[in-house]
């Protein structure tokens, strides 16, 4: 597997594994964003997660929608670290 394929499917599981935390359907999360500014399909929003193939963006605003406004990469550990 090449490096950015790897650091997708990462920053995919990421994604959903915030929104299997909050319990949170895939219209649910489309109407969070929303408020948020980022105006999305739910079908689209469940798509573009599970295949993982999003902008930094994107992935920026998701986490921000989840009220995480910092994060931190640690070089010792092999998850993403957030924090609100």
């Amino acid at each position: 597997m090449q490096a950015d394929e790897e650091f997708q499917r990462r920053a995919r599981d990421l994604l959903l594994e915030l929104r299997a935390e909050h319990q949170l359907t895939y219209k649910e999360l489309a109407q969070l964003l929303e408020r948020h500014g980022v105006t999305t399909d739910w079908k689209a929003l469940a798509n573009r997660l599970q295949r993982g193939t999003f902008d930094a963006g994107f992935m920026l605003a998701v986490l921000h929608a989840f009220g995480i406004h910092q994060v931190a990469f640690t070089r010792s550990s092999a998850r993403l670290k957030t924090s609100k």
